[in-house]
């Protein structure tokens, strides 16, 4: 009858360490932070950011500042750049579709 209280502390312990670890998994990738249009559209197609910024000829900061920063409007010719790629895969999207008028 002793073992009981000890496997249940064990378990206890299992349980406190993989819930430590996931939460280190998620903020390590990212997961729950705020996402702008464009970039849910990149999850949808699983494409990265960094694809993004290959094919649309800007930097990676900038990449990362559209996907991230829900508020940020970027200027037109950055825009113009990321719906010719956008436009590649999706011909319906338009302006309006990530940036609010």
């Amino acid at each position: 009858m002793s073992n009981i209280p000890q496997f249940l502390r064990m378990c206890g312990l299992i349980f406190r360490r993989f819930v430590q670890t996931a939460t280190e998994v998620i903020s390590m990738f990212g997961l729950g932070k705020p996402r702008s249009p464009v970039a849910m559209w990149l999850d949808a197609k699983g494409k990265s950011q960094r694809w993004l910024a290959e094919q649309a000829n800007i930097s990676e900061d900038t990449a990362t500042r559209i996907c991230s920063d829900v508020s940020y409007n970027p200027g037109n010719t950055t825009k113009k750049k990321i719906l010719s790629v956008v436009r590649e895969y999706d011909r319906d999207k338009k302006h309006d579709d990530f940036w609010p008028m």
